[in-house]
Formats: structure tokens, sequence, C-alpha cells
């Protein structure tokens, strides 16, 4: 019987985003693998883990500075163990003592807007660089969440791309589907959002490009005036840039574009199907799951033309240069006059069953 154990780390938070929620949503599903025995570590909250609490290990005091001494106590001699890294690096030894698996989520800090600021990286990014291109150098397999990413991780690191195995992050269609359109506004306008509205979801920062979409809005906000640009995520990613995007709201459309916060999970259906369109101008992307679950929820999306965005949306999506911002203003007004139409997209193209499936074929070898 195959031995997993799992950094839990990235999941036992108060806000699952992103690569927590995958990291969960995976090991959720990996659980109910047969012939399978799967546990589970943590430097989170242990209070926070989620599944039955016989399957983590409670680390000691020790173990938590000593962390060498998880591997010679998880696992069982001979490297016929495994571990999966949902997120970069792991504790110094575990791959003596088991066999890795990692997952590749973006590499981000080797595309163009990386090495951009690759002279001014702080001591704090300068060492997770490191660590990440020593995780590549150790592990003995290699997860991305797209192609796109499996084709950038070969390329770099001269991987052969049919090692590279693909788990897209999934869409419980249980979950993110339309919701009532009087629910959704009700919803919506309880966050702050409080008429019709183009939607994007997304922590502020300079690779989500959101100065183009602020300006194609501003373009076109006088001809709609009953329709707001609201955008949603993590204010505190990257305060300098923020507060340059706040002011340049406040100027060009005032009283037009609303920020928010962290969207509860319980709200997030709601704010997506209440939207007119969806909107991710980003430059660069591992996967972008929040256009996905917009059209999950029956909201057309407008995106970047980037590698990532044609792999996951295909012809459900409208696309525009990422700097292009006459062609997305154009995109905006003709989309808000004609009213909202349903994507054609079907979601069940990305389940977590299906990822799942990737990592439990990779742990019967």
């Amino acid at each position: 019987m195959p031995h997993l154990v799992i950094d839990a780390t990235q999941f036992t938070t108060r806000q699952r985003t992103g690569i927590p929620n995958y990291a969960f949503r995976v090991s959720e599903q990996l659980l109910h693998v047969p012939e399978l025995e799967t546990r589970f570590f943590t430097f989170g909250e242990t209070g926070l883990f989620p599944f039955p609490p016989e399957r983590l290990y409670s680390l000691g005091p020790l173990e938590k500075q000593a962390r060498w001494l998880i591997g010679q106590r998880l696992f069982r001699p001979g490297k016929s163990d495994w571990f999966w890294c949902p997120f970069y690096s792991w504790p110094l030894g575990i791959e003596k003592r088991a066999r890795v698996i990692l997952t590749v989520h973006d590499l981000l800090y080797r595309s163009q807007l990386g090495d951009h600021h690759a002279g001014t990286f702080t001591p704090r990014e300068q060492r997770f660089r490191t660590k990440f291109e020593q995780a590549i150098s150790k592990a003995d397999c290699i997860v991305a969440v797209s192609e796109t990413t499996a084709d950038q991780v070969s390329e770099a690191f001269g991987i052969d791309r049919e090692r590279i195995p693909v788990a897209y992050p999934g869409v419980d269609t249980k979950f993110f589907r339309p919701v009532a359109p009087e629910h959704a506004l009700k919803i919506a306008a309880q966050l702050g959002a409080r008429r019709r509205y183009i939607l994007s979801l997304a922590s502020v920062s300079p690779r989500r490009n959101l100065e183009t979409v602020l300006r194609a809005f501003s373009a076109i906000a006088p001809t709609i005036p009953d329709v707001d640009l609201v955008i949603a995520g993590n204010r505190s990613y990257s305060p300098e840039y923020t507060e340059i995007i706040e002011r340049f709201a406040a100027e060009t459309a005032p009283g037009r574009i609303r920020f928010l916060d962290y969207i509860p999970e319980e709200a997030l259906t709601a704010i997506y199907s209440g939207a007119e369109l969806f909107v991710s101008a980003s430059l660069f992307e591992g996967f972008d799951m929040p256009v996905v679950e917009a059209m999950a929820c029956g909201t057309p999306a407008v995106v970047s033309d980037i590698p990532v965005h044609r792999e996951v949306c295909g012809n459900s999506a409208e696309y525009f240069e990422p700097l292009d911002i006459r062609t997305l203003a154009e995109i905006f007004e003709t989309r808000l006059q004609k009213g909202k139409n349903l994507p054609v997209f079907d979601p069940g193209r990305f389940s977590w069953e299906k990822s799942a499936g990737v990592y439990a074929e990779l742990l019967g070898q």
C-alpha cells in the first residue's frame, strides 16, 4: 500500500484561496483513493485542519525547530513512501527519506515581469527563488497546473515535457453555478456593489494589469452611467501599487470604481453571477481560476490574450491584447449595451477528482 504524506500548511489558514484551495481540494480527493494511506503535517493552525484529526501528525516543538526530524519520523527507510509538496519547498532532508511530488503553479519569477525586478529582489524573495530552484532539481516528480506552465517548466529547466503531467484546478459545479439574479444582486449590494457592474477578482499587483482595466472603464463610464467597475481581492499584496491604483481610480472615474476586500466563499457565486462581465487583464498567470469560476456562474469573460487564457477559456471568452485599452473599452461598451449573455462553457473539463487522479497515478509507479 502506498504511503503518502502531505504538507497541509498551505490550507490550514483562515482564507483559503488560490494555492491553499488547490492543496486542500486535491488532498480531499486523495483521501478517497483506495489502497492509499494518507497523512498530513502542518506548520499552520492545527485547529483549522479540515480532515479527521487522526490523519494529522502533530509536530512537536523540536520538529518545528529542527525540521529535518520530520523526515526521519514520518517516513519508513528506503524511500518507499511519497511526499507531496503543494508549494515550492519542503523541510530539509525529506527528499532523502521519501520520493517527492512537487506542484508548480507558475513561473512568475522567471517571466519578463520577474526579470524586470530581478535586481531589486528582497532577501526574502531571493531565498524563495533559491529554494524553488532547489526544489525543482530535487523533486522526483513535477506536476503543473496547466499545459502552459508545464511547457515553461520544461523549457526553463530542461526537463522532458512528457515527464510533467498536468493536474488542473477543479471547479465544483454544485457550488459554482448561476445564482438567481435577485439573490445575486442582493448579496453583491451587501458587499458594496451598488448596481450593474463589471467584476475583476484578483490580488491587486502589477502583473494583474489593472491600469488597462481602469483606463478602458473610465473611457466608457460617461456613456454608460449605470455601470460600475468592482475590483475584489487582496489589497495588501503590493501596498504601493494599490495606493497608485486607488488614486488613479478616484481621479479618472470618481465614485464608479469600487474596491472590495476578500470575498467570503459563501458569497462568491453571488458576486460572480451578479456581474455583467468578468474581466482579467493579467500579464502572466499559471491558470487564473477566477475566470473559470465566473464563467461557471454564467458570467461572460473578457480576458487578456495570453497563452494560459487561450488554453483555459478556448472560444468561450473574448480576448484583447493585454495593453490594448481601446479594444477593451470597445468590448465593454458593446457587451454592456447588448445585455448579459450566458457563455458557452463546460466547467466539467476541470474536476478535482480528475486532478487527484493525476497524483494517484504517479503514486502507483
